[in-house]
């Protein structure tokens, strides 16, 4: 019996994007044809029948029996890679990592599929293996790009790695290519603090609230800058004159002294 869990969260849509194309590439007539009357002597047929199952068991919340008819599916069609992505995914939401990692690879290397890929670099943070889903996000950064799924994983993995200059310089090609994504501006944001470069990294706190107002990171971060503005300001102001009275310091009771 498998054990039911929460979703780990991260390349399921792209999984199901991968599968709507091969589901519009099989046509409409063959899909109701499949759903009604599975083929018994066309396996690809029958593999399709099972994986439309799958998804509505899915969508029905019953993950166990489409993860069942995944793996029926994959035994007919084993280089179909939205099958392999989406009984990877399915093992994850069932907690059977070490058993999902394997359909998952078998969808990136069938498909480059971006959830498949996104899940494999979890599992590589899972097992204490950060640097290898760094390399592999950065490189399907490159085949991929402007890919939420994958940026929003590979942005704590270059901080966490030092990385800063070459975050910069993905989340700035990210950029050119998608201006109004709110995270990678914010991002971008980041690595320019830490290079030191403030105005800029404010600049861009700025951009990504312009773009999605009330993003609460955001402003927390040009927030910090601004209050360190303020306080190299207050440090560079001279001390105030003595007024040549020679009074002693305040006693704590005195007015403003609190």
């Amino acid at each position: 019996m498998r054990r039911s869990c929460c979703a780990r969260g991260g390349g399921e849509k792209s999984i199901g994007r991968a599968a709507s194309r091969w589901l519009a590439a099989a046509g409409l007539s063959t899909l109701l044809a499949c759903r009604a009357a599975p083929p018994a002597d066309d396996p690809e047929g029958a593999a399709l029948s099972l994986f439309l199952q799958a998804r509505i068991a899915r969508v029905n919340g019953d993950v166990e029996r489409a993860v069942d008819l995944l793996e029926r599916a994959a035994a007919l069609q084993p280089s179909q890679g939205a099958i392999a992505a989406a009984l990877g995914e399915g093992l994850l939401v069932l907690g059977e990592e070490a058993e999902a990692r394997a359909p998952l690879e078998r969808a990136a290397a069938l498909s480059d599929d971006v959830g498949a890929q996104v899940l494999l670099a979890r599992l590589d943070v899972r097992d204490r293996r950060p640097d290898a889903a760094l390399v592999r996000l950065i490189a399907l950064d490159e085949r991929r790009p402007a890919q939420p799924a994958v940026l929003e994983l590979l942005h704590p993995l270059l901080l966490w790695a030092g990385e800063t200059q070459r975050g910069l310089e993905i989340f700035t090609r990210t950029l050119a290519v998608a201006p109004d994504l709110a995270f990678a501006q914010e991002a971008c944001g980041d690595f320019q603090a830490c290079l030191g470069r403030d105005e800029e990294a404010l600049a861009s706190y700025r951009r990504a609230l312009a773009l999605e107002p009330g993003r609460r990171a955001a402003e927390l971060k040009a927030a910090r800058i601004l209050g360190q503005q303020v306080d190299q300001l207050l440090r560079r102001l001279p001390a105030p004159a003595d007024p040549g009275l020679g009074l002693p310091a305040a006693p704590s009771s005195a007015p403003g002294s609190r």
